[in-house]
């Protein structure tokens, strides 16, 4: 059963994430994008800021060399907790200028409407969304060690215990990010020989650093040894009302309704 459950959750990504990114490409959408862009704010009122998110990969390649790439994200949210995210595609950092809009997520917590905007389609997908909170209305803290303990990841007691098959838990406790207080802490799943596809134990690590006050992931980093290094960095904070023409769908835009029938 643990064997399954490494296999299953190796890759760092939760079942809900994997439905997402299905989904979007679904929708038009590079699914391929999609693991550099997982930072989402709470959608709580009083409390705007718009930040930008600089996510970068760097992966190893085959013939020794490293490729490294690089995306400029944009998060807002105003005073009634509507949030914005605009996702740009990866690219290569020696390329000038700005990368590609893959898309750009709007969601109004007052009435629960979900809309995904397709700048290349120019069509707006509107959802209302049912049933569970989805994982930008959740605290993102106490989630990250269910998610790998319900797939069936046993902590470690100690480092001691590192060769074997399991979870270990660090506090790194606070610092300052963008003025402001963050909490970090680091999750590190240890995978046997026979899970890691290398033939060798693997350490995959990730570390989280959180800001309470803004209910905002300030920075991620995801290390494997296999694949690389990812990271996702908040930069230019700025703690005002965001421009209200964010929210709204542009003109000429097709608004397409997605929201279950009951």
């Amino acid at each position: 059963m643990l064997k399954n459950a490494i296999l299953k959750t190796a890759c760092g990504m939760s079942l809900a994430a994997l439905m997402t990114v299905s989904a979007l490409a679904q929708n038009g959408v590079a699914a391929s994008a999609q693991p550099v862009n997982g930072i989402f704010a709470m959608p709580i009122p009083q409390s705007p800021f718009t930040v930008t998110v600089v996510g970068k990969s760097v992966r190893p390649l085959r013939d020794g060399t490293t490729e490294v790439l690089q995306t400029f994200n944009q998060i807002a949210r105003d005073s009634s907790g509507r949030v914005y995210r605009g996702v740009r595609q990866m690219a290569p950092t020696s390329l000038p200028g700005t990368s590609q809009l893959l898309y750009i997520h709007i969601y109004d917590p007052a009435t629960r409407l979900s809309t995904i905007l397709n700048p290349q389609q120019r069509i707006a997908r509107q959802s209302v969304l049912q049933g569970p909170a989805p994982d930008w209305e959740q605290e993102p803290g106490p989630r990250r060690l269910q998610m790998f303990q319900a797939a069936g990841w046993e902590m470690l007691q100690s480092a001691d215990g590192a060769k074997k098959a399991g979870l270990l838990h660090e506090d790194l406790g606070f610092q300052v990010m963008e003025n402001v207080s963050v909490h970090g802490e680091r999750i590190s799943r240890m995978l046997p020989a026979y899970a890691s596809g290398t033939g060798q134990p693997v350490v995959v690590t990730d570390e989280y650093w959180y800001s309470e006050e803004l209910r905002l992931e300030m920075f991620y980093k995801h290390t494997d040894p296999r694949t690389g290094e990812m990271t996702r960095t908040v930069t230019n904070l700025k703690r005002e009302e965001p421009d209200p023409e964010m929210f709204k769908t542009p003109a000429g835009y097709k608004t397409v309704d997605e929201t279950p029938e009951n």
